[in-house]
This record gives C-alpha cells, structure tokens and sequence, in this order.
C-alpha cells in the first residue's frame, strides 16, 4: 500500500495541471470566439520581481473600446526577457464591457500555453501509470514465486513422506 502512495500523489498532481489547462484553455476559447478584437499599442512593460523567480515583464497595452474611449491595461501574461518591445502593436481581445478581460490575441498566449499544463500533466499521468504497472508486476512475480516455492515444498513433502498414504491420497492405489 506504502509504495502505491507516490503514485497516487502524482496522479492528484497531474490531474491538477490537466484541469488547469483545461479551464485556461476553455475560457481562452471563449474569449477568441466571443470577445472584440481590436489594435492595441504597448505603452508601457511593468517588471514583477519575485526573489525565487526574479523578474517577470507584463506588457501595458492601450487600446480603443467600441465606444471609442481609450484604456490601458495590464496584460495576465508576463515573460522574461519581455515579450514586447515598448511602442509595439499588437492585437486585442476582450469582452465588451470587461476591458479588464483584455488580453493580447496570440496563439501562444492563448492556446500553446494552456496545452503545456495540459501536456505535462498527461506525462506526468503516464509515467504514474508506468510506475504503477512496474509495481503490480514487481508484486505479482514475488506473488506467483511465493506460490512457486509453496507448491515445490509441497510436492516435496508429497514424495518424500516418510508417512503411509491411503487410498484417497493416491490415485495409483489398487486393490
């Protein structure tokens, strides 16, 4: 049972990223398929500095909403080096009315990211079953070994008995 709680884990771990990419994937999609696409402009790249992770730069994007007003907003996607050159266009996506909802239409941003969570964890959910069939079958031949011995020292015992059989223990028995 101990050597079955790894696997377990990896298995909780796993289905963790798949739903994460999955939910990434699907409100991204919606996003692409319901959203107004309109020209944005980098006008600004904001660095998120983190000591494990260091820097992290966010492109600032302003854009023109379908009432013709301006805003600026904070891309969700950050990378480092940046991703954007500061005065680059660029394409937005957004809900009408949730201009925080914003985010710049690429395909990375929008559909090769969510696939990496789901692609890691659908390696990560092989190499568990991987491991798993490696320990049932590990088990199983200690298992069908165990049973070996056992039926060899009982024939053993069988054919070396120093006791008289009876009828009912020997078939080649005849009167």
């Amino acid at each position: 049972m101990r050597s079955i709680l790894p696997i377990v884990f990896l298995f909780i771990i796993s289905s963790v990223f798949i739903l994460i990419g999955a939910w990434i994937l699907n409100s991204n999609t919606k996003l692409a398929n319901n959203g107004i696409v309109t020209d944005g402009r980098v006008v600004s790249i904001e660095e998120d500095y983190d000591i494990d992770n260091g820097s992290t730069y966010y492109p600032v994007v302003e854009f023109e909403l379908e009432d013709g007003s301006r805003t600026t907003v904070k891309m969700s996607f950050g990378s480092n080096p940046p991703s954007y050159d500061l005065g680059e266009a660029c394409e937005v996506i957004y809900y009408a009315g949730e201009q925080d909802s914003a985010k710049i239409n690429s395909t990375f941003e929008l559909y090769v990211f969510p696939w990496i969570f789901i692609g890691i964890g659908i390696l990560v959910e092989l190499i568990a079953i991987f491991i798993f069939i490696k320990i049932r079958r590990k088990n199983n031949n200690s298992n069908f070994e165990s049973v070996e011995l056992l039926n060899k020292r009982s024939l053993k015992d069988q054919l070396f008995s120093k006791k008289p059989r009876n009828d009912e223990q020997n078939p080649f028995f005849m009167d």
